[in-house]
């Protein structure tokens, strides 16, 4: 099994004008400083101000690269979850053809750390509508094709053609579950209970879904947000030969 490099979507370098790129960095400035300010303290408060001050960016060039705050929110996001998918997708290589509801359940738990540690989502999840038609676009190559993987080892007793509708009634699930965690709202729902009632929506067993919830988590490497243009999320990992097909 192969692993691949991060691929930049972008555009060459070289084949940009000097123009194009000062543009392409100064939009990606812009995208770091929100990621950096939405992680901050007082995330309510941050304004296009505050960004555009950060990133040393007059105010009104601001509208030539997003239309509003929630526009830059939005592409910020698209660049965490790009990344956050990226990253699943390598810690969980070796389980791809072995155990394919173990990638799904092990992502799925550092998808719920990562927002419950990371003040940057707590923006987000005050906009549960919008979190889960971002994550849905985002993270959807990664999901389909291990659910399809999933379904093609028998792991799961779910229908392939439904194999999209099922992807987004899980993000539904996991981005209520970590709300209902953040606000106390569900008494005894934690990390590993929130796994296993999602991992038994997809057929597993009851044994099984405690087991995988409580799997031992594989090294995970560390955010390297890639903040360049991404019009379409990276498959970061090639399978054997034959099974990438078999799951699309």
């Amino acid at each position: 099994m192969q692993d691949t490099e991060h691929v930049n979507m972008s555009t060459s370098n070289q084949t940009l004008t000097r123009r194009e790129r000062k543009k392409g960095e100064s939009r990606g400035r812009l995208l770091q400083c929100a990621h950096e300010a939405m992680g901050g303290a007082e995330v309510e408060s941050v304004s296009i101000a505050n960004i555009t001050d950060a990133a040393d960016i007059g105010f009104g060039t601001f509208y030539n690269y997003f239309e509003n705050m929630d526009d830059l929110a939005s592409q910020v996001l698209t660049c965490v979850v790009n990344d956050l998918g990226r990253r699943n997708d390598i810690a969980t290589v070796s389980l791809k053809s072995s155990n394919p509801a173990a990638v799904q359940a092990i992502s799925i738990r550092f998808t719920i750390r990562e927002m419950l540690s990371d003040a940057m989502w707590k923006w987000w999840l005050k906009r549960p509508k919008l979190l889960v038609e971002q994550m849905n676009v985002c993270l959807n190559p990664f999901g389909v094709r291990d659910l399809k993987l999933g379904i093609a080892a028998g792991q799961y007793k779910i229908s392939e053609s439904d194999a999209e509708i099922i992807l987004g009634q899980i993000t539904w699930m996991l981005v209520g579950g970590v709300i209902d965690i953040l606000e106390n709202k569900t008494d005894g729902l934690d990390e590993v209970k929130l796994i296993k009632i999602i991992m038994r929506a997809m057929g597993v067993s009851h044994d099984h879904a405690k087991e995988l919830a409580k799997m031992e988590l594989p090294s995970s490497s560390k955010p390297n947000i890639d903040f360049s243009d991404q019009p379409l999320p990276v498959l970061s990992v090639l399978l054997p030969e034959g099974m990438l097909e078999k799951s699309q």
